[in-house]
């Protein structure tokens, strides 16, 4: 019986193997899409011609807005408001239609840009995963043993949900990108708003520079350090990968980057509206 029982033994530590390496494997090919590729707000759909119906929208809601702040202006102090005087008013309506075309820009030339020369940065100092095929190199790395396959099966399904939160992350960028033109709006009044998404746009497209570097430093481990608690160190990695979102977002809010992004894109609108203002007035 008691070959009975190794092969038994034997044929389940296969397919605990087996199933390992599926899972990495395929976990891998996904990963490269949403993670190793420059992320492509166009890739899968075009969303260009929605985006001329948002512009509309957001047009339409501009005015809602301005009339709204206009109105509170004159009740004479029915409704709660801070007091504008008219070049105030106008100012900040001529900046928020500004904003309407330029948060798109800055979302997509300079964040997004930016993010894509940081992911092809890291991956041009350490691992190049276009080279090389990274997943044969973690299964081959894997030793036949329950505790080994285990781990590494582990390891296979968090690879997984990473790639399905890197998805999650593609379709908030698409989102943050359409909904900016409706964010600038709230430049009219305080400009919470505007603040609000661009950390939120921030945490969300620069969670990939942090997935890629982490990811890097997890195969660095698998690869040289193949022992079971650098195992049970990837599997940690793994899990601040999948937090990703969450642990930028607590930072950029406690530094208040948004802000400085919304004033930093005002000073040039502000400047541009006033000689746009005195213009027409001496017209």
């Amino acid at each position: 019986m008691e070959w009975f029982k190794n092969l038994t033994l034997e044929t389940i530590l296969e397919f605990i193997h087996k199933l390992a390496s599926d899972f990495i494997t395929d976990a891998f090919s996904l990963i490269t899409s949403a993670i190793v590729d420059a992320t492509d707000l166009y890739k899968y759909y075009d969303i260009s011609p929605y985006m001329i119906y948002i512009y509309a929208i957001a047009g339409s809601l501009l005015v809602v807005a301005v009339v709204w702040e206009g109105f509170k202006q004159i009740s004479g102090g029915m409704v709660h408001a801070e007091e504008k005087s008219l070049q105030q008013l106008t100012l900040q309506t001529i900046f928020a239609g500004m904003c309407i075309f330029l948060f798109p820009i800055i979302f997509e030339d300079f964040l997004l840009r930016g993010n894509n020369l940081l992911v092809g940065m890291i991956q041009d100092i350490g691992i190049n995963y276009q080279s090389n095929n990274v997943s044969q190199m973690i299964i081959s790395s894997m030793q036949m043993t329950f505790t080994y396959g285990f781990l590494f099966l582990v390891l296979g399904i968090g690879f997984l949900a990473l790639s399905i939160v890197a998805g999650i992350r593609y379709v908030e960028c698409v989102i943050a990108y359409m909904l900016g033109p409706i964010m600038a709006i709230s430049l009219v009044n305080k400009g919470e708003g505007a603040s609000i998404y661009f950390r939120e746009s921030i945490a969300i497209i620069f969670t990939q520079t942090l997935h890629m570097f982490l990811l890097q430093f997890l195969i660095n481990i698998i690869l040289n350090f193949n022992n079971l608690f650098s195992i049970c160190i990837c599997i940690g990695i793994l899990i601040v990968m999948i937090k990703g979102p969450g642990i930028l977002r607590k930072f950029v809010y406690s530094t208040g980057t948004g802000s400085a992004v919304v004033n930093a894109a005002g000073a040039g609108g502000r400047m541009m509206a006033m000689k746009m203002m005195f213009a027409s007035l001496k017209g």
